[in-house]
């Protein structure tokens, strides 16, 4: 008979804040040079940054030649770290913090094609939405140079910067056998790979 297969997969991981994002700066310095994108102050009480993600898939035999298989996935992170300005007795700094989150679901389809009469194929196709209120730790940096503890950081989710929302390929692979065709083309073949993807967010 055609077999099918289930699974099922929950994850969570907590990882901590690079040593970069934890080690103090000198205010002094600040106070000297201003706050930038390379001397932000840093914050060691960050908490550990999460992310668990969900997947649930489904494979299908189609005979004896092919199979399908379908998987959802959803991923959510939080607790990432965002830059965001803070008013001192100093200046105004830039100061890293707990804030951003984030979530990523979407669909893959891969479906196989097992040799026959010389020919294999392999598809797949992946279905992406990836949305938070930032992409990275300085997404919202130049928001805090110009004075954004009036309340201008983006405070819904928005297409991160690495969404994107469509990805694609097709392997095929022809070869002959030990005794087919021409001596010069006795275990010989031809692999071909066509990949396709929309772009990335822009504004």
């Amino acid at each position: 008979g055609q077999e099918s297969q289930f699974y099922a997969h929950y994850n969570v991981i907590s990882y901590r804040p690079t040593n970069l994002q934890l080690n103090p700066v000198s205010y002094l310095f600040i106070e000297k040079f201003g706050s930038n994108a390379n001397n932000s102050v840093n914050n060691p009480n960050l908490k550990s940054q999460k992310s668990i993600d969900y997947e649930i898939g489904f494979k299908q035999m189609l005979g004896n030649l092919a199979s399908v298989q379908l998987t959802t996935f959803y991923k959510e992170t939080e607790d990432l770290i965002q830059v965001m300005n803070v008013t001192t007795d100093v200046t105004n700094i830039a100061f890293s913090r707990n804030g951003d989150f984030g979530t990523v679901k979407g669909l893959d389809i891969i479906f196989n094609l097992r040799r026959y009469k010389n020919l294999a194929a392999t598809f797949n196709y992946e279905l992406q939405y990836a949305t938070g209120t930032g992409s990275a730790t300085n997404s919202n940096f130049n928001i805090a140079w110009q004075g954004g503890a009036r309340g201008n950081f983006p405070k819904f989710a928005m297409p991160l910067d690495f969404e994107q929302r469509h990805t694609g390929s097709l392997n095929l692979d022809y070869r002959f056998g030990r005794t087919e065709g021409p001596k010069f083309l006795h275990n010989a073949g031809a692999n071909l790979m066509f990949s396709f993807n929309s772009g990335h967010p822009y504004t």
